[in-house]
């Protein structure tokens, strides 16, 4: 792969007097705008003087032949064929005249035959060296233009009229000529403000016109036309007053244009360029003569190209040797220049400093300079930086230098470029960039090539790129055995006195630049500590002391030294830090040691092991951890007592002391007891020791007889025990089945710890198998023997009836039947035994009827001394060992005896709206009863107060909550008592009124068809009765009065 940049860099140097410059001084003569260089040193100039016109041939710098062949004119035009050495001159008027090596007439010209008959002469004829000519009359009112293919260098006249210039008269009208093939163009510009001009052809003839709008750049003041070699059209660079303009006569692909404006205050005098001797390192040579801003002349040369086409699109400033610029003035107005090796300068009209002749000599060269500026012999790079070179072209005749640079390189080079600058004109500016490598190298190199626009002057220089291997590679990565990696500054590690080694790895096989290891090799720096074992591929292992007996411990420092394959190194230093004391002797010297013991016996574990620091100053002693635990992973219970060495009980694990002191019970269960203990100095912890305890118990075995079940008092569960000592501690358990032998009865099932019961109440009465599983804590378990049970059942519990009461009847009594009082809960199987017992204020008496019932009855008969009262009864039921007790209290009621009976009275002549009310109260039996309240209850009425009479005398009656009460009545037996009162109905509204009597708690009344029932009753009504069609029709009579 080729990565190449190419640039340009002109440098004018003058490194000798002089360097290709010549003055000449033997044309005493003046010189006129006639100017040809035909080779290198060949030229032909004219001049006028004496009088008369002529033009000087010029061989190798010296003056061959002199031509004054025309009297009061001068040479507008040369023509030297080099083959024949024949050198020709034309004046104004188109005579030529010839002159050879023999100093006669040469070429077949006859000096008397005119080319052409222009009106007022020549302004300038310029011959084409490949074969043919141009040639620009001066006329009054237009230019014409001649083309001819042959020149004015044979016998006949081969000129046509081909562009005709319609823009005044000017004897400097610039033009030039080329051959593109069989073709002849030229090119003659306008006087104008801006780029004005017209082309001309022959074969075929004809002319084009082309103009550009550029007021800026100025008229045409220069022509060069050249033809490019694989291009059909001829190619141009005009010299504008204030621009060089490049560009081809084919518009659409190459159209003329502005490429350099010159700088404020300078103008154009003149220019010559050709591609005529370049090669592939550049196009284009020739000078142009700038008169600057403050009078002085510049030269200047146009910048070597990479192609013929771009030619004289760059132009710089060239170095004069003082000693010459001095005698150079702005008259310097004409300058010719052949291939890429001369150029001629004149002064027309001028009689001294009026001849400049330029040679070029010397070859360019192309240098490398560093970013301070120094000159580079050759391309040393260090590895991983940027480096910015700077390509110059150097000329030491002052020729702009094309400067063309690329690289070869393959792509495992270490080294790329990025361009910087490569613009025409300005040095090469590239940016290299290395890489990693493993070792020194040479990789690749640049290609500097340097052209001045002479193809023999091309100078082709290779530089090799050498790459150092100049950065020691980085500290691979150090990994401790756990995969973690050591930071930068980081502990490296922890030595445990007796503990595992310590590892430190340097783990990479390749360094981060992907090169390989020379070595990885670990030394200890301290004066002490472990020495380090290798493997010899970065694996370090130290091994720690079994005690270090130094409070605080120590830093030990250890450096890791690794080499590449380049043999760079590099280093870097670990701090290892050993840690104090280590971890301290087993508490067991002997491990998995089986102790045996027996239920009551005692057993005390001490620590055997030590600490090889005890006596060391600030030893901070040595702490016993100790653990217990069953098989099953429990920490052992109360059924053995546990306690520190020092004192003190132990009911948790794991638990700090010297040692434990173990005691079994009496009633010890079997048992295995895992023993941990660890010793620990700080936050070291020796090995743990294990040892075994196995403790045997006394306990009685278990047999098809141990259990015994009974059942209780209550008859309401079974008690569940056992003939076996320890029972808590052994956590008997016994598995029971009872199977009716009803088949329509459930099996029921339970698990009861022995000792202990079985709750039967929800269960059928019967007979029943019970069978059962004795088990105890250490799994063992006995089948027991089948027993067979019967069972009362749910057990006796009673439900009070005591709705039905004593009733007392008038002349009779109270009297009730005790077993009516209670009821047998269901599912008891058998009839219980009763046992009663009952207080009142009464006196009673029991009586036992034939069919086996228990009658109560009072003794006293009097109605009105029972009503009100009650009997507090208690029955014990019992059936076997089951029983249950009950007590309740049993009201004396009596059947309602007491009639009620209502009307109501308006009087005619009332308009007030009240109405009268008569209740009568009858007692139907023939007993008296006195103590008697009656409430008189009103719907859709208020009571008028003070209304009310009791058998026509008034009576203290209480109003509240719409009803009216009187208390404390006498009904003597078979007697009617009156109660009347005034009430004021309301005026909307349901009326209706009922009445209750009572004494204490008993009703006495019978109730009335008018009373409300009691939601949900169930009972059947009238609906409002009598009383309410009396109430409705006394509303309307009321509502008719008013």
């Amino acid at each position: 792969m080729c990565l190449a940049a190419a640039g340009v860099l002109a440098m004018l140097a003058a490194s000798r007097a002089h360097a290709g410059w010549r003055e000449v001084t033997s044309v005493t003569e003046r010189p006129n705008a006639t100017l040809d260089v035909w080779g290198d040193g060949t030229f032909s100039l004219g001049f006028v003087g004496g009088g008369r016109g002529g033009a000087y041939l010029f061989v190798d710098g010296g003056v061959a032949r002199k031509l004054n062949a025309f009297e009061g004119s001068e040479s507008v035009g040369t023509s030297y064929q080099p083959d024949t050495d024949c050198f020709v001159s034309i004046n104004p008027y188109g005579q030529r005249t010839s002159i050879g090596a023999d100093g006669g007439v040469c070429g077949g010209v006859n000096p008397s035959t005119p080319i052409y008959y222009p009106d007022e002469g020549f302004q300038r004829v310029k011959q084409v060296p490949e074969g043919g000519a141009a040639a620009v009359t001066i006329g009054s009112q237009q230019h014409t233009a001649l083309l001819s293919g042959a020149g004015i260098g044979v016998p006949t006249d081969t000129f046509e009229s081909v562009v005709r210039v319609e823009k005044g008269s000017s004897r400097d009208a610039p033009f030039g000529v080329t051959r593109v093939g069989s073709t002849v163009y030229s090119f003659i510009g306008f006087p104008g403000a801006s780029p004005d001009g017209k082309w001309g052809t022959l074969n075929p003839k004809g002319e084009t016109p082309w103009f550009l709008d550029d007021p800026d750049s100025g008229e045409v003041r220069a022509v060069e036309l050249f033809a490019v070699e694989g291009a059909s059209f001829p190619f141009a660079v005009l010299g504008a007053k204030h621009a060089f303009i490049q560009g081809s006569n084919n518009a659409s692909s190459h159209p003329l244009r502005v490429v350099q404006p010159l700088q404020a205050g300078e103008e154009l005098l003149a220019l010559s360029m050709n591609v005529e001797a370049g090669g592939d390192g550049g196009y284009g040579f020739g000078m142009a003569l700038v008169a600057q801003a403050d009078g002085g002349l510049q030269v200047m040369s146009p910048v070597p190209m990479q192609t013929q086409a771009l030619a004289g699109t760059v132009w710089q400033p060239r170095a004069v040797p003082p000693e010459l610029l001095k005698n150079m003035t702005t008259r310097l107005m004409q300058v010719a220049c052949h291939g890429a090796a001369f150029c001629v300068l004149s002064a027309p009209g001028e009689t001294v400093h009026n001849l400049f002749t330029y040679s070029n000599d010397a070859a360019p060269q192309g240098v490398v300079l560093d970013p301070a500026g120094r000159e580079l012999a050759s391309l040393v790079f260090g590895e991983r930086t940027n480096t910015r070179l700077t390509f110059l072209g150097k000329d030491t005749d002052g020729d702009p230098v094309r400067l063309t640079t690329s690289t070869q390189r393959s792509s495992a080079d270490p080294w790329s470029v990025t361009p910087v600058s490569a613009a025409p004109g300005e040095p090469v500016v590239m940016e290299v960039s290395t890489g990693s490598i493993c070792k020194t190298r040479q990789a690749g190199s640049f290609e500097v090539v340097a052209s001045d626009g002479l193809g023999a002057h091309d100078v082709r220089r290779s530089m090799p790129v050498t790459v150092l291997h100049t950065v020691p590679p980085e500290m691979p990565p150090v990994v401790r055995a756990d995969g973690s990696v050591v930071a930068p500054g980081q502990l490296a590690g922890e030595l445990t006195a007796g503990g595992s080694p310590l590892t430190l790895n340097a783990t990479a096989d390749r360094t981060s630049a992907n090169c390989g290891w020379w070595s990885k090799n670990w030394r200890r720096v301290s004066t002490d500590g472990p020495v380090p074992t290798q493997d010899g591929k970065g694996l370090a292992t130290l091994v720690p002391p079994r005690f270090f007996c130094e409070a605080g411990g120590r830093d030990y420092q250890y450096q890791l030294d690794v080499a590449d394959e380049g043999n760079l190194s590099n280093s870097q230093r670990f701090t290892v830090h050993q840690k104090p004391w280590g971890a301290p002797e087993r508490v067991f010297t002997t491990d998995g040691v089986v102790l045996r013991l027996r239920h009551g016996e005692r057993l005390e574990l001490s620590s055997e092991g030590s600490h090889g620091c005890v006596s060391a100053p600030g030893f901070p002693g040595m702490v016993t951890t100790w653990d217990m635990r069953l098989e099953d992973g429990r920490v052992p219970g109360p059924e053995f007592s546990i306690q520190k060495r020092e004192g003190g009980a132990v009911h948790d694990f794991p638990v700090d002391a010297t040692g434990l002191v173990l005691q079994t019970s009496a009633c010890q269960p079997p048992a295995r007891v895992r023993v941990s203990a660890t010793n620990a100095v700080g936050s070291e912890r020796g090995q743990s020791s294990q040892r075994e305890l196995l403790i045997e118990s006394a306990w009685s075995t278990l047999t098809s007889k141990s259990l015994q079940v009974s059942l209780n008092e209550s008859a309401q569960s079974l008690w569940v025990d056992s003939t076996l000592d320890c029972e808590v501690e052994r956590a008997l358990r016994a598995d029971l089945r009872l199977e009716p032998e009803n088949a329509s009865v459930p099996t029921r099932t339970a698990s009861v710890a022995v000792p202990g019961e079985w709750s039967l109440m929800d269960l059928e009465c019967g007979s029943y198998h019970l069978r059962a599983i004795l088990e105890d804590s250490t799994g063992s378990s006995v089948e027991q023997e089948e027993l067979r049970m019967v069972l009362p059942g749910r057990g006796v519990s009673l439900d009070p009836q005591p709705q039905s009461g004593m009733k007392a009847v008038c002349g009779q009594g109270a009297s009730m039947s005790l077993s009516s009082l209670v009821t047998p809960t269901p599912g008891f199987c058998q009839t219980p035994d009763y046992a009663w017992t009952y207080a009142s204020a009464l006196e009673l008496e029991q009586v036992s009827e034939p069919d086996g019932t228990v009658r109560l009855d009072t003794k006293t008969k009097d109605l009105d001394a029972l009503l009100g009262g009650a009997v507090r009864v208690g029955v014990t039921a019992s059936k076997g060992p089951a029983r249950t007790e009950l007590s309740f209290d049993v009201p004396i009621t009596v059947d309602p005896f007491v009639k009620l009976g209502r009307r109501t009275e308006l009087p005619v002549a009332s308009e007030t709206g009240l109405v009268g009310v008569l209740v009568e109260l009858t007692n139907t039996t023939a007993c008296d009863v006195s103590g008697v309240r009656y409430v008189e209850h009103l719907e859709g009425l208020a009571y008028v107060e003070g209304s009310a009479m009791l058998d026509g005398q008034p009576v203290a009656a209480h109003w509240e909550d719409n009803a009216l009460q009187v208390d404390g009545l006498l009904l003597a037996g078979g007697a009617t008592r009156k109660l009347s009162y005034v009430a004021r109905p309301h005026l909307v509204g349901e009326r209706r009124m009922w009445g209750e009597a009572s004494k204490g708690d008993v009703r006495l009344s019978q109730s009335e068809a008018s009373e409300p029932r009691p939601p949900g009753c169930g009972c059947a009504s009238a609906g409002s009765g009598p009383m309410l069609l009396v109430l409705a029709a006394l509303g309307g009579a009321l509502r008719r009065r008013r």
